[in-house]
């Protein structure tokens, strides 16, 4: 409700003609609202100032009231609009053009109180929210652990994921993948080995992504030539992602940090696909692996490949040691490789390597590149 100190004194006064009243500037003036979009103009206070000063304003009489502000009449009659939607001037009950002033505390009641009734009561409803669904919390967690042992997350100790990989395989209906990186020792070849080729007794879509250092291991280029003969598509690249092996699209085995051994087994259809995305991506760029097209021991059409990557991995400030380990090489072999890398560039610094590189094309991930045409 208006100020009754201000409204009501207007409503009880008779209608006349109000002489003008000059505007006096107030030390002591409020300040503006800071958000551009809800400030109160000037104009708007001075014309608030005139209503309080009079003890009323009357709509016919902007002309008046733009020159003794010296401002537009269209300036006075948006001010005097903002003013009504802040409640700050009504009409006056029974008196046609007239504004009569109200006090901010009473235009503050008015707008404000409704605002905060209804924050109160969607406070309330959400609180009321947020119990109804925090209580099923419990539940739920509960019921998603019985899920994922059953569908979509399980994680197995050692003897269970080679019971589990096998069940795989033998219900395998459209392809088996394999991802590895680094090469096996003598023993995990021959468990590998007989695990691979179990799968093998019907006509599925067989791959398997391996670093190019099994080219050059003598214990892997056997391992690989029989999964070759089994039917199995080869192919190396420099790094690959982690030890992954997936099945129909529809479940993924991966090993977990925390138990040596151990195996994640996931059949999150939205995680599947994303993981076979990555690998898919991953497959594009590798080099087929071909005993025919590379009969002697050693890397073959990979070894310019695995010394871009070299090269890639220096650019961008990796150590021997790091380099050596995301490319499964010893130390001593990535070594060697840089040091020839250096020497056929005629570098004298590995930061001059890398810019000779790049000025040559050699940091391309594909295509044939001077390094190809170094390596003939």
């Amino acid at each position: 409700m208006p100020d009754a100190d201000v409204c009501d004194t207007v409503r009880r006064r008779p209608t006349r003609t109000l002489a003008p009243v000059k505007t006096v500037t107030s030390h002591h003036k409020a300040p503006l609202v800071n958000d551009p979009g809800n400030s109160l103009s000037s104009t708007a206070v001075d014309l608030y100032q005139q209503a309080v000063r009079r003890g009323a304003l009357h709509t016919a009489q902007t002309g008046e009231l733009a020159q003794e502000l010296s401002v537009s009449v269209r300036a006075v009659e948006a001010a005097l609009r903002r003013l009504r939607e802040l409640q700050l001037l009504r009409p006056t009950p029974g008196v046609d053009g007239v504004l009569a002033p109200c006090s901010p505390t009473a235009a503050l009641a008015e707008l404000v109180n409704p605002i905060e009734m209804k924050i109160k009561e969607e406070e309330k409803r959400a609180q009321d929210l947020r119990f109804q669904l925090q209580a099923l919390n419990p539940l739920y967690f509960e019921s998603r652990k019985v899920r994922n042992k059953h569908e979509a997350i399980d994680v197995l100790g050692v003897e269970e994921a080679h019971a589990a990989l096998e069940e795989a395989g033998r219900n395998c209906r459209t392809e088996v993948l394999f991802v590895h990186p680094g090469t096996f020792s003598e023993g995990a070849i021959d468990h590998y080995l007989a695990r691979d080729l179990k799968p093998l007794d019907r006509k599925l879509k067989l791959r398997a992504l391996y670093q190019h250092p099994a080219r050059a291991n003598p214990l892997m280029r056997d391992y690989l030539a029989g999964l070759t003969e089994a039917g199995f598509e080869i192919r190396t690249r420099s790094e690959v992602p982690a030890r992954i092996v997936l099945f129909d699209y529809e479940v993924a085995f991966i090993p977990t940090r925390s138990e040596p051994g151990g195996t994640i087994v996931l059949r999150e259809p939205s995680v599947i696909e994303f993981l076979y995305r990555g690998i898919e991506l991953a497959w594009s760029a590798s080099l087929p692996f071909d005993l025919g097209g590379q009969p002697d021991l050693g890397y073959g059409p990979a070894k310019g490949e695995l010394r871009r990557a070299i090269l890639r991995l220096l650019a961008d400030g990796a150590k021997d040691e790091l380099i050596a380990r995301r490319l499964s090489i010893s130390l001593r072999t990535c070594r060697r490789h840089i040091a020839e890398i250096m020497d056929d560039l005629h570098a004298t610094s590995r930061f001059q390597a890398g810019v000779l590189a790049a000025r040559r094309g050699m940091l391309e991930p594909f295509g044939i590149t001077e390094f190809d045409q170094l390596e003939s």
